[in-house]
Formats: structure tokens, sequence, C-alpha cells
């Protein structure tokens, strides 16, 4: 079964134990997750319009962008359900389409990494 906002929010709060943020009075429903240790993001979770995304359609669409190599970004990007990296760095971040088109756990995954990345650096 493919991956879900609410599946995002529940594996990252229940599993990882981090709350979100809601940094943006603009963007009630924008969240981002940091790791604790050094205030780095490691995932945003956002609701964008699909013409935004250079999809076909209307409406909005539930994404999740995380923080990957610059291998697994070109991996990733021929992928179904993966897109370059909305309003992020896209050699070192992708996007994830949360319309059930990417499996929980290859989500998952990619948020724990994306955690594990956001710890280089950290003092």
């Amino acid at each position: 079964m493919g991956a879900t906002k609410d599946d995002v929010l529940g594996f990252i709060m229940e599993e990882i134990g981090h709350a979100p943020e809601y940094l943006w009075m603009k963007f009630p429903g924008y969240a981002i997750f940091r790791n604790p240790q050094n205030r780095k993001w490691y995932a945003a979770l956002m609701a964008v319009e699909m013409h935004k995304l250079g999809l076909n359609g209307e409406g909005m669409l539930d994404i999740l962008d995380v923080k990957c190599s610059h291998e697994k970004v070109e991996e990733l990007k021929s992928l179904k359900g993966f897109l370059p990296a909305y309003h992020m760095n896209k050699k070192s971040w992708i996007t994830i389409l949360l319309d059930g088109s990417v499996e929980k756990q290859k989500v998952f995954k990619l948020i724990e990494e994306s955690l594990e990345l956001s710890k280089k650096g950290s003092k």
C-alpha cells in the first residue's frame, strides 16, 4: 500500500518521536521536521497545487521532501512517485508524491536516511 500524509505524520511522530513544526502563517498546513541535535531539516510535508509540480490536473497534492545523496536523487527521479525537489536543493533533496504511488516502507526508509544525513556535521 502506498504512503499518505497521515502515514508520514504517524511514522515520524510515533516511530522517530519528532513533532512537526508549522513555520508559516501563509501555509499553515506545511510542516517541517528537524534533527533535534542540530536543528537541521530532514523532511518537509506540504500540499502543493499540481501544476506547480509540473503535473497535469487540478487541485492540491500532498508531497514530502527528504534529503538524499546526489546518487540517490538521480536514481529516484526516474521512478514513479518521485520528482525533483520542490523548493529545496534539487541535488540533495527529492520530492515524494503522497498519492499512494510510493510504498510506505520505501518512504519510511527514505525518511530515516534523511534524518541520518541531517546528522552529518553535528557537534
